[in-house]
């Protein structure tokens, strides 16, 4: 650092560095639905899946639905790491698809017992293909909360 104006420049990077002050972001806590509390009284043991599935490649925007499940504790299709499972992959391609009672299938054969959807999130076509597995008694409506709406998954 030979020149007064890399000096200064190293100087100023470093002070800046050293700031200490207060961040102008803000954090808000996040919000807990009430349809949460109505998972967790829920007697009957298996997993959960929380529509809509984000994309494999927004995987991490499973991180509202991990949080959210500390308040309930049921295994969660919608659980997130480092990687994309496959079985997420096929869980994604059918259910957010033409193909949703597959992927409603393949879900009961996998252990969940139990849809949340959140119905301000989802478009017109899913919201159309849920309301048409309610009416065939594929899934079986246990709980409205808001624009939330917890089902039990049906057995075939």
């Amino acid at each position: 650092v030979r020149t007064r104006r890399a000096r200064l420049a190293f100087l100023t990077l470093a002070a800046a560095e050293c700031y200490a002050g207060p961040l102008p972001w803000t954090l808000e806590a996040p919000t807990l639905p009430s349809i949460y509390h109505h998972v967790s009284t829920l007697d009957e043991a298996g997993a959960l899946v929380e529509l809509p599935l984000p994309p494999p490649e927004r995987f991490q925007d499973n991180a509202r639905y991990v949080y959210r499940s500390i308040f309930h504790f049921r295994p969660l299709v919608n659980g997130y790491s480092g990687f994309v499972p496959r079985s997420y992959r096929e869980a994604y391609r059918l259910l957010m698809s033409e193909r949703f009672d597959e992927g409603l299938e393949l879900m009961a054969r996998a252990g969940v017992r139990f849809v949340v959807t959140h119905s301000g999130r989802l478009g017109p076509r899913m919201r159309r293909r849920i309301e048409q597995a309610e009416g065939r008694g594929k899934l079986v409506l246990h709980r409205v909360s808001g624009s939330d709406r917890l089902y039990r998954l049906e057995r075939d």
